[in-house]
């Protein structure tokens, strides 16, 4: 069993691949258009400014250095200058506000220069810089109550929450990375505008010096893109499985929306792409000859990668479909890349395939959050405990979570028999190692193990959770949460499916924040034996999706239907199925839009007769 399921898995995933590489001549092409990018002066006011600033950026941008706030030291750049920076210790402007006092028009009398952060809760949104005629001005802003945050530094938030009968002015409102650097010299104040911003479709990323004035507006001095508009890269990002199958992630090429149905937001595919096309050497990577102890916290590091990865993919079924697309594309990625770089990067292969390699891993690392801890128990306990894991890059997903739960129960064993209860994780991880083995189609004596653990062991009150198991007021919450989220992961298989239904999964169950139902995974993606299965478990057809205020998307088109869901997706025997099941073909969505409608948008049914008998019973 264990080697049909594992041959179903490659299967599926050679046939996504088979797919994709039809793409690869059109890809490569795209991506031979490319050209290469140097750093640009681009605003130029003053030569003997400008000229330094160029070559300083260059020179960062030739370096392995990532563009962040320890990128130049205006102090080289400009040795005759003094250089202030706020705060003095460069770890941001978290609740808190600095001065400098400058003769900032020189003439004679100081000025103070304000800086105060305004940031929301935990996120940092920038820093707002002021003038203040004297130092008297000053103190008497500072001493107003009604201008103090909780921790006594003074808020004027803008022109929101002025000063009455001070001489002041909101200088300059912008967003470092965590600090303002103020350069004088020859009389004049000037600011770095480093790289906060990514690149857009037609503007380039920039660093800028800017020239502060008491009286009119700040005004550029020094601009130089570092990095080419999304254009320049446009035709290859548009061309590539790894960019469409993100796209299809993120529900649209801007990145706003969630990743994953319930995953958190991370930077789009296209943030990460002009570092690998035109920094590549700047992309963190060992380098060879790899002794022992590298090679393995290098093996280690892609096991841990690889099972964020996978972990990531756990939420939803279409989170897991769109995994399954992005780890095909790998192949396809590094060929494309490999030959970029030949061409205008090395003349090596093999350190052509080593960067291409490890830009890969940059981009899993970006697109899966690395920075945060994974969902997915297993990575922490398994490398916690100093486990050999024989994952690569190249691992199927079967083996992934096949090798990571065998680690975690050979742990629990030799964690028990030495007494140290202490060192085991909670009980969450035998969830996510169900979720797992559910998703990769483990054999079925694994699923009953792993459904046993999680208290899943007959039907009972609703829920088929043991009532010896509970161990908390909240219990059957949580294993009603449990069941409706394997429910779905099952969907496909009818052996699982059917195992969790008798086990009281709840086919009705709002799986995410806008209440998606297993029908609706279902209809979606064309499964007819899941749909006959809860059909025949009483599913309710009609129920439809609901955003809140708390929703991690809102859905364009809200109050959708799982028949609406198939009119879009599915062949004309799930369409007919859900019709009979009484499926109401009066429904609309929240712009109006009819089942009808949806069908218009299907795909999968191209028989002009077929597609017209579908749509008179969608009433169309």
């Amino acid at each position: 069993m264990r080697a049909v399921l594992k041959l179903v898995l490659v299967t599926c995933i050679s046939a996504i691949t088979a797919m994709l590489c039809a793409q690869a001549h059109a890809q490569s092409a795209a991506l031979a258009a490319v050209q290469p990018f140097r750093p640009q002066l681009t605003v130029n006011k003053a030569a003997n400014l400008c000229d330094p600033f160029l070559k300083a950026w260059t020179g960062v941008f030739d370096g392995k250095a990532a563009f962040d706030e320890g990128s130049i030291d205006p102090a080289v750049v400009y040795p005759s200058a003094k250089v202030s920076t706020v705060p003095p210790d460069k770890k941001g402007f978290y609740n808190r506000s600095d001065q400098l006092r400058i003769d900032f028009d020189n003439d004679g009398d100081i000025e103070v220069l304000q800086f105060e952060d305004y940031s929301v809760g935990w996120r940092y949104l920038g820093v707002r810089l002021y003038l203040f005629a004297s130092e008297a001005d000053f103190q008497v802003a500072a001493a107003s109550k009604e201008h103090q945050r909780y921790d006594g530094s003074l808020h004027l938030d803008g022109n929101a929450n002025p000063v009455p009968g001070v001489d002041y002015r909101l200088l300059f409102s912008y967003n470092p990375i965590g600090r303002a650097v103020i350069i004088e010299m020859s009389g004049h104040v000037y600011t770095l505008f480093e790289p906060f911003h990514i690149p857009t479709e037609t503007s380039p990323q920039t660093v800028r010096l800017v020239q502060l004035d008491a009286i009119d507006s700040p005004q550029t001095v020094c601009s130089v893109d570092i990095f080419p508009a999304k254009s320049a890269f446009a035709a290859f990002r548009d061309s590539s499985p790894l960019f469409l199958a993100v796209r299809d992630i993120y529900g649209g090429s801007s990145g706003n929306s969630c990743l994953g149905t319930l995953g958190w937001t991370a930077p789009p595919l296209d943030v990460t792409l002009p570092m690998a096309l035109f920094r590549p050497w700047a992309i963190q990577m060992p380098a060879p000859p790899l002794n022992e102890k590298e090679k393995k916290d290098l093996q280690r590091e892609d096991a841990a990668r690889e099972l964020r990865y996978l972990s990531w993919a756990l939420t939803d079924p279409q989170s897991w479909r769109d995994y399954l697309e992005l780890k095909a594309s790998r192949i396809q990625f590094i060929t494309d890349l490999r030959a970029y770089y030949l061409n205008g990067f090395t003349k090596s292969e093999d350190e052509a395939e080593r960067m291409a390699e490890w830009a890969w891993r940059n981009v899993l690392d970006k697109l899966i959050y690395s920075r945060t801890s994974d969902g997915f128990h297993l990575t922490w306990t398994a490398l916690r405990n100093d486990a050999d894991l024989p994952i690569t890059p190249d691992s199927s997903p079967g083996d992934i979570a096949r090798i990571s739960i065998a680690a975690w129960q050979e742990m629990q064993v030799n964690v028990l028999a030495r007494g140290e209860t202490s060192k085991l994780p909670d009980r969450s991880i035998w969830r996510d190692a169900l979720y797992a083995a559910v998703y990769t189609r483990q054999p079925m004596e694994l699923i009953r193990y792993l459904a046993s653990i999680n208290g899943i062991r007959r039907a009972h009150d609703g829920y088929g959770i043991d009532p010896q198991s509970r161990s908390s007021h909240n219990f059957d919450d949580e294993n009603a949460r449990l069941l409706s989220q394997v429910l779905i992961a099952s969907l496909g298989h009818t052996g699982f499916t059917s195992y969790f239904l008798e086990r009281g999964a709840n086919p009705d169950a709002g799986t995410n924040d806008f209440g998606k139902t297993p029908l609706m995974y279902a209809a979606q993606h064309d499964l007819m034996n899941a749909v006959e299965l809860l059909i025949a478990n009483k599913v309710d057809v009609n129920i439809a999706t609901q955003s809140t205020e708390y929703s991690c998307v809102n859905l364009e088109r809200d109050h959708r239907t799982a028949l609406m869901y198939a009119a879009e997706n599915a062949s004309p025997q799930v369409i007919e199925a859900i019709i009979a099941a009484g499926a109401d073909i009066t429904a609309k969505d929240t712009k109006g839009n009819t089942v009808a409608w949806y069908f218009e948008r299907n795909r999968k049914v191209a028989d002009p007769a077929t597609r017209t008998r579908i749509l008179k019973l969608l009433g169309g």
